[in-house]
């Protein structure tokens, strides 16, 4: 976008923008020195210089305040530090990047350097070597986190004695036998702590690293499974040991109080294993329901690991991972609490729907000032086309949410966006039940909008990336529904060539779809680009081959019509209830920072109003450890909730104070800037205004009936048209045909052949 003319003198502009920069390279060098420090506590506290002697003793009380029971310098190193982190990261994220030039985009155009294609390399499928490399680095922590204290315990085994011992020592197989499942159950417990990280949909660390939540999902389920194989081990390690000793019985029932409690332990194995098993591909694809509920029971494992190994653990190494959780849960819970309107649905020739939505007109402008000076008014959109949403329809399932992606651009509405319903035609899953209820109505002009007029959302989460704009060349290959991430990512890209803001956009977009049917190429249908963009046969060549694998010619001419059905009633913007913003920025960063305070003091105040006030046991308070890991507990979950909630609430009631003058800078911005978003004022409909697009993607596709696309021969032919380039591929659709696109991509790229052309490969796949 071109900046507007905000007043300040050129020489102000400039300082700013060095100050800008100068602000990101900070924040990323305390969060990169806090991320360091952090790693480093955790390597370093096996050792006994360090955690045995320096925490443990000198600075376990020279940082004793008596706020933790004792352990407030493990708090200070394990806990604070990745806190930190996430509080700075949305001041980091919301600061502009310098702009994109000329020099940029020839550069990035020439295929990459045998560094990158080492790093990107895909080991295995989508694994990459950078994911592998990083998944080493915690295998090798936590091989770490065994080994040195089980060496250290060998050599106390093994040692000779200086003074013969009163009683004959045990044989050293039961001593060595108990402390590796002891270690087993530390492995355990250090994976339950990073279990919860990639999970946090709206997480600040995940969108830090650029790391969308459906691929950390994959992490969460590799960090699960390993959990679960050291848990058995730990599990049936003792078990057995116990068993040998012949004191199995009295070990499994024991619930000390003041020691680690056995009988929670085997209860947290037993709902973990549950969990474990119904989150198995294929009861998760068949059983969504049964998968969803019984997921929930993580509140009551986690509850039996702090029963069971007491206040400290679950303190100090679990409580980063969690708190972070439960904040993106509190953050969830108000985005999605309102209802948003649904503004028009349209029913395609396969059975397909789409829905438009109003969105929050505070997603599309933000204003950015540094040292008093307004910089520029640069577009922050509500979305990146790549992203989906988590949507519930009352009017199906109350209680069921389910992740769409998004079928319109982020330019496409300023008020209102499109996700795309695909029912799987299998009688009574939640999509068929939506297209049932929108078949009820008659075919034929406008009525009354047949789903509820009100709806939930929550998002919008995935893939913020615009990087399919920073190439020459884009290729897109896609099967069934996989088109509709890249007829946004289509629709965005028209956009921009018309604004003619941005340097370095594609030039050449190759399109490769097949279906099974004619009418399911509907949606090229809708795509016009000379609607988007009149000038574009001057800017970009689209060239579009479709495959329909078990259709006929004949079947051109059986194509219905697309049924559109808009809202009920008045359908200006103005009027209608829109989707609530996600928050972002500064102020996500002051929430953060408000709920790390107040959930601080109130672990104290809760130590202090139930611990401290029992009288003590020998070394140790009166209270049970399992009673005061509960207490601990609770305190984090109603500081999250609490302060957390007070401040988001806080936070849209001031976006609700403002709205009016906000309504008004929105509209002076779109009526300045003409990037083809709609008129606040108008009642138009994207659904209603691409129906009837001339020229459209279908008419000028190349359609192949009876054939399948062959991924080997369409990167030759592409390389071959495009030689010495660094061309974009992304990849949308079925499993298989992902993976096919991955391998003959990675048989394509050879890493030291750098003057051929190079295919940069992204996947796309919203698999939960």
């Amino acid at each position: 976008m071109k900046e507007a003319q905000l007043g300040a003198s050129p020489a102000a502009q400039a300082a700013s923008g060095m100050g800008v920069l100068a602000l990101r390279w900070l924040l990323l060098a305390v969060m990169w020195g806090l991320f360091l420090a952090w790693n480093f506590f955790w390597w370093a506290d096996s050792t006994v210089w360090f955690g045995a002697n320096l925490v443990g003793k000198q600075w376990k009380t020279a940082l004793n305040s008596g706020h933790f029971n004792g352990y407030d310098v493990y708090y200070i190193l394990y806990f604070v530090p990745i806190v930190l982190i996430a509080i700075l990261a949305p001041l980091y994220l919301s600061l502009p990047n310098p702009p994109r030039t000329s020099k940029d985009a020839l550069r990035e155009a020439k295929p990459p350097s045998i560094a990158y294609r080492i790093w990107s390399f895909p080991v295995y499928k989508d694994i990459r070597v950078w994911e592998l490399f990083w998944w080493t680095y915690v295998a090798a922590f936590l091989i770490w986190q065994f080994v040195v204290p089980y060496c250290k315990r060998l050599e106390q085994i093994h040692r000779v004695p200086t003074v013969k011992p009163k009683k004959p020592p045990p044989p050293a197989w039961q001593t060595e036998w108990s402390k590796m499942s002891e270690l087993f159950g530390w492995t355990a417990f250090m994976l339950v702590n990073f279990l919860f990280f990639p999970v946090a949909r709206d997480s600040p660390l995940l969108r830090l690293i650029k790391m969308p939540f459906e691929r950390a999902v994959r992490y969460h389920r590799w960090f699960a499974f390993w959990m679960l194989v050291a848990t058995l081990a730990h599990t049936v390690g003792y078990m057995s040991y116990w068993y040998k000793m012949g004191i199995f019985n009295q070990k499994s029932r024991d619930w000390r109080g003041y020691d680690v409690a056995n009988l929670p332990g085997y209860f947290a194995t037993a709902v973990g294993l549950l969990i474990g098993v119904t989150s198995l591909g294929y009861v998760r694809r068949r059983w969504f329901e049964v998968f969803f509920n019984v997921h929930q029971l993580y509140i009551v494992f986690l509850l039996m690991v702090f029963w069971h190994v007491g206040e400290k653990h679950g303190l100090v190494f679990t409580l980063p991972g969690v708190f972070l959780f439960f904040f993106d849960r509190m953050q969830r819970v108000f985005q999605s609490w309102s209802y948003a309107r649904v503004l028009a649905t349209k029913t395609m020739p396969d059975g397909s729907i789409q829905v438009e939505v109003a969105k929050h007109p505070r997603h599309t402008f933000h204003t950015l000032q540094f040292i008093f000076v307004e910089v520029a008014k640069h577009p922050r959109h509500a979305f990146h086309p790549l992203q989906f949403i988590f949507v519930n329809l009352p009017g199906v399932s109350r209680f069921q949410w389910h992740p769409f992606s998004l079928f319109s651009g982020p330019r496409d509405s300023a008020r209102s966006f499109v996700f795309h319903i695909k029912p799987q035609n299998l009688g009574r899953s939640w999509t068929d039940r939506v297209a049932a209820k929108v078949g009820h109505v008659a075919p034929g002009g406008a009525s009354k909008c047949p789903l509820a007029k009100l709806i939930k959302t929550d998002g919008f989460y995935g893939e913020e990336s615009d990087s399919f704009k920073r190439y020459p060349t884009l290729l897109m290959i896609s099967g069934g529904s996989g088109i509709v991430p890249l007829h946004a990512v289509l629709r965005d890209i028209l956009h921009s060539h018309h604004s003619g803001t941005e340097v370095g956009l594609p030039s050449k977009i190759y399109l490769y779809w097949a279906v099974r049917d004619y009418s399911q190429l509907a949606p090229l249908a809708e795509l016009s680009p000379a609607l988007l963009c009149p000038e574009f046969a001057s800017k970009v060549e689209i060239i579009v081959h479709a495959y329909v694998t078990r259709g006929k010619k004949t079947d051109v001419s059986a194509m219905g019509q697309p049924r559109i059905d808009i809202m009920e009633g008045a359908v200006e913007h103005d009027s209608v209830q829109p989707m609530l913003p996600q928050i972002t920025g500064w102020r996500l960063s002051l929430v953060l920072l408000t709920t790390f305070v107040g959930t601080t003091v109130l672990i104290g105040a809760f130590y202090h109003l139930f611990v401290y006030s029992k009288k003590p046991h020998a070394n140790k308070t009166g209270m049970k450890w399992w009673i005061r890991a509960t207490i601990i507990l609770c305190a984090e979950i109603l500081g999250v909730a609490f302060f957390g909630g007070l401040s988001m609430l806080a936070i849209y009631l001031l976006d609700r104070r403002f709205a009016a003058a906000a309504k008004a800078e929105d509209r002076k911005v779109e009526d300045e800037t003409k990037e083809g978003f709609e008129k606040s004022a108008g009642t138009s409909s994207i659904l209603a205004e691409s129906a009837d697009g001339e020229d459209n993607l279908l008419q000028t596709a190349d359609v192949n009936f009876g054939q399948r696309p062959v991924v080997a021969d369409i990167l030759f032919k592409v390389a071959q048209q495009n030689p010495g380039q660094r061309i974009g591929v992304l990849a949308s659709g079925p499993g298989n045909l992902v993976e096919s696109v991955i391998a003959k991509c990675r048989a394509h790229n050879p890493i030291f052949a750098q003057n051929e052309a190079f295919f940069d490969l992204h996947t796309i796949s919203y698999e939960l």
